[in-house]
């Protein structure tokens, strides 16, 4: 792979973690779930009709109802636990604390582990990150009626609890994690929904590792309309799309390859091209292809004519493909 290519890979690592090989469906998630409720809840921005809990299941893969419950008496459990620790006449920072301490004595109950991007495996194992133990914090905390919302920052998520006289920064991988808000350091505050793309963000890193590549589109481009504002999830659907092209153009299947690096995905009201970090990602994968392409062209035997014509029939579509490839000095001969 050139090296160019591996620079602009690195854009969208998200913990450190190193993204590579990609290929599958480019179709955009909205219309592969628009049949969902629970996704069609989500992408009106409000997630008012389900709960955060069923929404976060479903972008860890959750799919069976005997599963939904399982997890749903887990939170159940750690609510009446917090409860039962409380007088009657504590503070909403007192609550609060009681409500960390039992998510840790009764959830997270097994170790930090950076990539562990799955809620039900939290739930289920007791292994966390931030993101999964924000999830089940601000779950507990609705529940127990504290005035929480979740903050993203550069490669971390923690919640913020507001009283009546003060906010507290929660850091809820700690069970001691309440503090008083650092005011030099704070993040962008963001809603269920957006909460919800940031799992399906780590989800479609997660497939992307897996090689199961028409999932990871499908769960970078929602987590994308589920968070415009998220510059990381915009490029992560570059990246996918410009994987996959890579592994399409190393298979031969060179129109199949350009086709992903041109496609946008539908219902958006920025493009990735809005953003230069992901036009370069796919700008630097198409030189890739076309370099590929036109080598193919040339040595590829009885396919050679075949190749030649889909590429020449390729750029006449695109004047920008064109442009690109006398700029590389690559314009295949007629």
């Amino acid at each position: 792979m050139l090296p160019a290519f591996r620079r602009a890979i690195r854009l969208a690592a998200f913990g450190g973690l190193a993204l590579f090989a990609i290929g599958s469906a480019a179709q955009s998630a909205a219309a592969q779930h628009a049949q969902t409720p629970i996704i069609a809840d989500l992408l009106d921005g409000r997630l008012s009709e389900h709960s955060l809990l069923d929404a976060a299941l479903l972008a860890s893969g959750t799919e069976h109802r005997s599963e939904f419950a399982r997890h749903r008496f887990c939170i159940d459990r750690c609510v009446a636990v917090t409860r039962e620790a409380l007088q009657g006449d504590e503070s909403q920072v007192e609550i609060a604390a009681a409500a960390l301490q039992a998510i840790h004595h009764e959830i997270l109950v097994g170790r930090f582990v950076d990539h562990c991007n799955n809620l039900a495996t939290t739930l289920d194992r007791g292994d966390f990150n931030c993101v999964t133990a924000s999830v089940v914090f601000q779950i507990v905390a609705e529940r127990l009626g504290l005035d929480s919302h979740v903050e993203l920052l550069p490669n971390h998520v923690r919640c913020q609890l507001a009283t009546a006289t003060q906010h507290f920064t929660v850091e809820t991988t700690s069970a001691t994690g309440i503090q008083p808000i650092d005011p030099h350091r704070h993040g962008r505050a963001i809603t269920p929904a957006q909460l919800v793309g940031k799992l399906y963000y780590n989800r479609a890193l997660d497939l992307l590792l897996e090689r199961k590549f028409d999932q990871s589109l499908r769960h970078a481009d929602l987590a994308w309309q589920l968070d415009p504002q998220h510059v990381a999830a915009r490029e992560n659907v570059a990246i996918v799309r410009s994987h996959w092209a890579v592994a399409e153009a190393q298979a031969g299947r060179f129109p199949a390859a350009i086709s992903l690096l041109r496609g946008q995905p539908v219902s958006r009201t920025t493009t990735l091209d809005d953003s230069p970090s992901a036009a370069t990602i796919l700008s630097t994968a198409q030189v890739f292809v076309f370099r590929a392409w036109i080598e193919a062209s040339h040595h590829v035997g009885s396919q050679r004519s075949t190749l030649r014509d889909q590429l020449l029939l390729s750029i006449a579509e695109h004047p920008y493909d064109h442009r690109l490839l006398q700029m590389l000095q690559l314009v295949p001969s007629a």
